[in-house]
């Protein structure tokens, strides 16, 4: 079972509409900045609850909410809860698992949406850095100890749209380190210890 932590509460801005109806055909409309405003209150779970009851609280959720919050996954391995999350519409993930197959790698590819990930301290090696390759979404990555070196240096410098990279406490050499130096180049913040 993951364990949802929010990290941020940010402010919404209201959209357009200014009405949402809790359950279709019932309860009336009331303004949905209160909604928003309510909705970001509750805990995670409760939010999954609420996104439950409707299509439009679920649009609300999904379009003014989460992606605005950033979500905390731990538990044992990604494979188990990706079904459950990958079209959930958070863009900033952190992921803390015990166990990292090469199912949970693969895994990585379906979570399409997401801006910022940090898989710090997972000990995904070269392999994870491929999977991670394939996020062209992300604008920041965090994959300070996961144990990669030239080989996963060459596959995060595929990341052009990055603005942010942390790969601290790796074992990149100097090699590795030409291959990050490409992102850098490309105005990329790149953070090596």
């Amino acid at each position: 079972m993951p364990v949802f932590a929010s990290d941020t509460n940010d402010e919404y801005t209201p959209s357009s509409s200014n009405k949402v109806s809790l359950v279709e055909g019932s309860f009336g409309a009331f303004p949905s900045e209160l909604a928003v405003t309510i909705i970001s209150s509750l805990q995670r779970h409760d939010q999954v609850s609420v996104r439950s009851v409707s299509r439009s609280m679920k649009e609300l959720i999904d379009r003014h909410v989460w992606p605005k919050q950033s979500c905390t996954m731990k538990g044992d391995s990604l494979s188990s809860v990706i079904d459950r999350i990958k079209f959930l519409p958070f863009r900033s993930f952190t992921l803390k698992f015990k166990r990292w197959g090469s199912e949970d790698l693969q895994s990585l590819s379906l979570l399409t949406c997401l801006t910022t990930l940090s898989v710090r301290g997972n000990q995904v090696g070269n392999t994870g850095a491929e999977a991670l390759s394939q996020l062209t979404g992300l604008t920041t990555l965090d994959v300070a100890k996961i144990q990669i070196n030239e080989v996963g240096s060459e596959a995060l410098s595929k990341l052009t749209g990055l603005t942010y990279l942390n790969v601290n406490c790796n074992l990149i050499s100097h090699i590795g380190r030409r291959e990050l130096e490409k992102l850098s180049k490309q105005g990329v913040e790149v953070h090596y210890y």
